[in-house]
């Protein structure tokens, strides 16, 4: 194993770019076990969970690692995997289009405005966004 990033995170993190650029890397990430790192993070896949704010189980994670260089590697091999079929542009346009379609074919509850709630038809969205009511 040469290198690994720690996110040590006490903040439930959404989306850390970090994460994205060590996988595209094929680094595997130690991060806390909460929010959107305990989703992208896969224990024991492309990297490992640590109790949040627990330094002990932070330090015996790393430790770990330290000591199995093989297994992080395959996690790195892993997370270059993930990144290439997951987060890569071509995948990142694709879940854009995807929730432009599931939004404009109804499959999402209506949004509250200012004006009230949208119109499920996409016709009468049309008209509505014109202010056509």
């Amino acid at each position: 194993m040469r290198w690994l990033l720690v996110v040590p995170s006490t903040c439930y993190e959404g989306f850390p770019m970090a994460v994205a650029e060590a996988y595209a890397c094929g680094v595997p990430v130690i991060a806390a076990g909460h929010g959107g790192l305990a989703e992208i993070v896969r224990d024991g896949r492309t990297g490992l969970h640590f109790r949040p704010g627990d330094a002990a189980d932070l330090a015996a994670k790393v430790e770990w690692a330290w000591t199995h260089p093989e297994e992080m590697e395959t996690m790195g091999w892993t997370a270059r995997v993930e990144y290439d079929t997951k987060y890569n542009a071509t995948a990142a346009l694709k879940h854009l289009e995807d929730a432009y379609a599931s939004v404009l074919s109804g499959r999402h509850p209506p949004v509250r405005t200012t004006k009230g709630s949208v119109p499920d038809e996409p016709r009468v969205l049309l008209e509505w966004q014109k202010g056509e009511d």
